[in-house]
């Protein structure tokens, strides 16, 4: 996974040296997320009652807070997007899309069904990974709130608009989340949708 974000980092730096796009994405390791949030969460999931506890404790920002905090990294509120890969307990990739301009945090999964937050519960978390979906995106959202405050930036939560995309590219089996995720992000670089009225099937050779 990593080794083809790489390659299309360079991709999307290629296209901006040569005046192709003028957009700023920003991609980040598959790395990130787990060491911001999820090396705790199974561990927490079988101690803990409410999402809340396991919010709190599982979130650790001084984990990440150097990843795009350092000379010649470009800031988080710099790029126009931030796209956050992510594997859900080790078995299964989602993407999420940050949009800095319209202030969207954006969540494509390519086999989830719906999405209700009221529905959460740490008992449903041990029994169906989609009902993740929240918690993944109050977790971004908290991580731009910790990016602001750390670079002197304002930033009203209440402004931001957590959003489930139903509508995107889809697998049609059980190994193909990976794939559907590097093609969401190339699809992101080349300007090209992801939402469409009728969702897509993702062809194994596509890519």
């Amino acid at each position: 996974m990593n080794g083809y974000l790489d390659l299309l980092t360079e991709y999307m730096q290629a296209k901006q040296r040569y005046n192709v796009s003028t957009k700023q994405y920003m991609i980040l390791s598959t790395y990130f997320f787990t060491k911001l949030y999820t090396d705790q969460l199974d561990v927490l999931l079988k101690q803990k009652e409410t999402t809340s506890d396991i919010l709190n404790e599982a979130y650790q920002y001084k984990n990440v807070v150097r990843w795009t905090n350092k000379p010649r990294v470009r800031k988080t509120f710099d790029s126009d997007f931030v796209l956050i890969p992510i594997n859900l307990t080790n078995s299964h990739w989602i993407l999420v899309v940050i949009d800095i301009k319209t202030t969207k945090a954006i969540y494509f999964d390519d086999s989830l069904p719906s999405y209700d937050d009221s529905a959460v519960d740490a008992a449903k978390l041990k029994r169906n990974k989609c009902l993740y979906t929240p918690i993944v995106l109050r977790v971004c959202l908290r991580w731009l709130e910790d990016e602001a405050t750390t670079n002197n930036i304002s930033f009203d939560k209440n402004e931001w608009k957590l959003i489930v995309v139903p509508n995107s590219l889809k697998q049609n089996n059980g190994i193909d989340c990976g794939a559907c995720v590097l093609m969401k992000v190339d699809r992101i670089i080349d300007e090209l949708p992801l939402v469409t009225d009728h969702p897509q099937t993702f062809q194994p050779g596509a890519m």
